[in-house]
Order: structure tokens, then C-alpha cells, then sequence
């Protein structure tokens, strides 16, 4: 077992299988993609082990709570985790470094809706109301 793989296990942690979607659907997509020595990762959602679509749904502060948020947060990048095994054969061989987008909506207590976004590492969240 790699080490990456022991450290996930040691911390209780284990990479899902592929996500189940339902018969005859094919993800027009690639959930990885392999360039050179880069792996870009597309966006993933909150599995469980087996695969399947992982519960509550929604959005946090109107229908999830932070701490079922934070779950899932865990769970999508357990995602991408097992992905980019399954893409490159082992986590081990890469060096780590990465750069990111992220974007999540959240309801604030007022009703709105605010979806932060974080275009790049190093780069300030940008917070916008709907």
C-alpha cells in the first residue's frame, strides 16, 4: 500500500469507488485528465464508499449544517483522491503541489444567498449576494 494510502487508513479514511450514476448515462467529461507530468481534476461530488451520491443535499445554512458541509467537503476530496489514483496508478507519485478553484454558496441568516469563490491559491475570496 502506498503511503499516502496508509495515511489515509491510519486516519480512518477510505478512497470511494467510481460514482454510480444511473444506467446508459455517460459524464461528458473526463473526471481526470493527464497532461505531461499535470493532473487536472474536474470538479467532484460528495460520495460514499460505494460509490453512490452521499446525503444531505443542499445548501449550507439553508439545508445542510456547517458541520454536514464540512462532511462533504471531507467526502469530495476523498473523491479526488480516488480518481487520481484510479488516473495515474498511485498517490505517491506525485510531489504534492496543486492549485485550485473553488466556489460554494452558502445561505446567510438574512435569506440571501452568497456564493464565495477562490480563483487560484494565493488569491483572496471574492463574495458575491443573489
Amino acid at each position: 500500500m502506498a503511503i499516502i494510502e496508509q495515511r489515509l487508513t491510519a486516519m480512518g479514511l477510505e478512497l470511494p469507488a467510481p460514482l454510480r450514476v444511473r444506467e446508459g448515462l455517460r459524464m461528458p467529461f473526463a473526471w481526470v485528465r493527464v497532461r505531461g507530468n499535470r493532473a487536472y481534476i474536474s470538479g467532484h461530488v460528495a460520495c460514499n464508499r460505494d460509490g453512490t451520491l452521499a446525503k444531505p443535499l443542499g445548501k449550507v445554512g439553508a439545508d445542510v449544517s456547517p458541520e454536514q458541509g464540512y462532511a462533504s467537503a471531507r467526502l469530495v476530496a476523498l473523491a479526488h483522491l480516488a480518481s487520481l489514483k484510479r488516473a495515474v496508478g498511485d498517490l505517491d507519485r506525485g510531489r504534492g503541489s496543486g492549485r485550485g478553484r473553488t466556489a460554494m454558496t452558502f445561505t446567510h441568516s438574512c435569506g440571501r444567498d452568497l456564493t464565495c469563490r477562490r480563483p487560484g491559491r494565493g488569491m483572496r475570496w471574492t463574495c458575491s449576494w443573489h
